[in-house]
């Protein structure tokens, strides 16, 4: 047997495998240095809109709140997020807009009876006064004084309600009888403007909840019914669980403009005169009354009736507080 081996130097071969290698090498270091630049340029242009929204944020503060972001040059991706930061700037200049007519309100609320108290004082020290008429001056700024303590006190109240800072003590509550004690302090007051106040709640009738938070409710409400219907009209206090309704207290009317249902719930906000005060009210009763609604999970609504009557309803939602009727 013949073996027959042919041979061949790779020199060449190997030197041209590596200088492909080499090509391969530098091709695909450019390519990575070229698509590295690429990339840093596309990632700045894409972040471009992010920085000149941030821009623009960073210039908003307290003086500013009602700039907005533009959204009509952003890419789609972003779009939905500077929308959304728009809607918070303007839940925050409402809030805002909120806080400094809630200061002017209460300055204004406060400015009235301490002129009257300064009055009062400087008319009495400008001469000598019999002890009768030091003791009606006298009488007269504690009337004024009460009045201040009753909105700084009711005041403190709404804005640990609003706080959530309020404990609920829950008990079942006899609802005839509380209305029955909150009715008490208004009868003279009724008797002045000719209101007759009728109390209507079954005997039957209770409910499962906070007791003392459920009394200023209903004193506020009561307060505000004797206080704003016409003379010689009807306050009634009812009860209709089957209604869900866990206290009404309805009044003769006038009514309300239906467009300011929902806003005499807001703080200090002045009805006009279709349903004018003797000034006693401050406007943070109504206020109060729904904060502590929320806080004992009921509601609370205002509603014109056909007959042109007024109704304001504490409702007991799915869940909230249990009333029930006893025979």
């Amino acid at each position: 047997m013949v073996t027959i081996a042919v041979a061949r130097q790779t020199l060449e071969v190997d030197s041209t495998l590596a200088t492909f290698r080499g090509l391969l090498l530098a091709s695909a270091l450019s390519a990575l240095l070229v698509a590295s630049f690429a990339g840093v340029l596309a990632i700045r242009r894409g972040l471009k809109p992010l920085e000149d929204i941030s821009a623009r944020v960073d210039g908003i503060n307290a003086a500013a709140l009602g700039e907005r972001l533009p959204t009509g040059s952003l890419p789609t991706e972003l779009r939905p997020a500077v929308e959304k930061i728009n809607e918070l700037l303007s839940r925050i200049e409402d809030s805002f807009a909120r806080e400094r007519s809630f200061s002017i309100a209460i300055s204004h609320e406060l400015r009235t009876p301490l002129a009257g108290l300064r009055t009062l004082l400087e008319v009495a020290s400008l001469r000598q006064r019999s002890p009768a008429e030091y003791q009606s001056v006298l009488e007269q700024a504690e009337v004024i004084v009460r009045q201040m303590g009753a909105l700084s006190e009711n005041l403190l109240l709404l804005s640990r309600v609003e706080a959530r800072e309020i404990e609920i003590n829950s008990q079942e509550v006899p609802l005839r009888d509380l209305v029955a004690e909150c009715l008490g302090p208004y009868f003279e007051r009724a008797q002045l403007r000719r209101v007759e106040i009728q109390n209507l709640v079954p005997t039957g009738a209770r409910a499962t909840t906070d007791r003392e938070k459920l009394r200023i409710v209903v004193n506020n409400l009561v307060a505000n019914a004797v206080e704003y219907t016409t003379s010689g009209g009807t306050v009634q206090i009812r009860s209709d669980a089957g209604r869900g309704s866990l206290l009404e207290v309805w009044d003769s009317g006038p009514p309300i403009p239906d467009e300011a249902l929902e806003r005499v719930f807001d703080r200090f906000f002045r009805l006009d005169s279709s349903r004018a005060s003797s000034g006693n009210h401050f406007g943070i009763g109504l206020a109060l009354a729904r904060g502590l609604c929320s806080t004992l999970t009921l509601g609370l609504m205002a509603e014109n009736l056909p007959d042109g009557s007024l109704a304001f309803r504490i409702t007991c939602p799915s869940g909230s507080a249990s009333a029930t009727t006893q025979g």
